[in-house]
């Protein structure tokens, strides 16, 4: 605008930088209009409930993070977290109860995750944590102390406080392992962790549901 101003009186210039500032324009219209459409598209990649990135922004992320598996010596994990008797909640209390119990427990694992991990609401009462660990022995540390905040902590609800279980399903991330068969052998481990019991934390390892609680107990022992 100041070159347009500058040129007021010589319009054979004044044509050229008027042209070039509705050109200039145009551009900055178009990158707003883009840039509004990437907000509104990112904006639908998160629960409106919980906050947490739903289960398109975990696919998108995904093959970032298998490429920069690639380069570390450390081991991502995919823990997939399951809200125990979740319709009897629905039953009992409604479904608003429900969706209290949805988003304090999202809260809850987005507040106590590492910086480094992330956190996803799968769908459902479904949730998922990746994390980048150094050694199995890490990971269940983290594990462990996640299960045991959940035990503990109390479900504030319009007519008190309720506690709640989870069950989860762990694997490792492999090299070379599509997302999809990673959640399956994680669904397999929540799955045999929910025959046997609930309120555990099974590790899927060669077909082999390891109770993480037991494992880490046996050693200390």
């Amino acid at each position: 605008m100041r070159e347009v101003i500058n040129c007021i009186g010589n319009q054979r210039t004044l044509r050229e930088k008027l042209n070039n500032y509705f050109h200039a324009q145009m551009h900055f219209l178009e990158a707003t209009d883009k840039y509004k459409t990437e907000l509104i598209s990112l904006r639908n990649c998160y629960d409106t409930l919980t906050g947490l990135p739903l289960r398109q922004l975990l696919y998108k992320d995904f093959s970032r993070i298998a490429s920069l598996r690639k380069n570390k010596s450390s081991t991502f994990y995919l823990s997939l977290i399951d809200i125990d008797y979740f319709k009897s909640v629905n039953d009992s209390w409604g479904h608003n109860v429900g969706d209290i119990i949805l988003q304090e427990l999202g809260q809850l694992l987005a507040a106590n995750v590492r910086a480094s991990d992330r956190c996803y609401r799968f769908g459902g009462e479904e949730f998922i944590i990746l994390q980048e660990c150094q050694n199995y022995r890490d990971f269940t540390a983290v594990m462990l102390r996640i299960m045991d905040l959940i035990r503990k902590h109390r479900f504030m609800i319009p007519t008190g406080c309720i506690n709640i279980t989870v069950t989860c399903g762990t694997t490792t991330v492999r090299e070379g392992n599509e997302l999809q068969a990673i959640i399956d052998r994680a669904d397999k481990a929540m799955y045999f962790g929910k025959q046997n019991g609930r309120d555990q934390c099974r590790f899927w390892s060669e077909n082999k549901m390891i109770d993480i609680e037991q494992t880490v107990s046996a050693m200390a022992m």
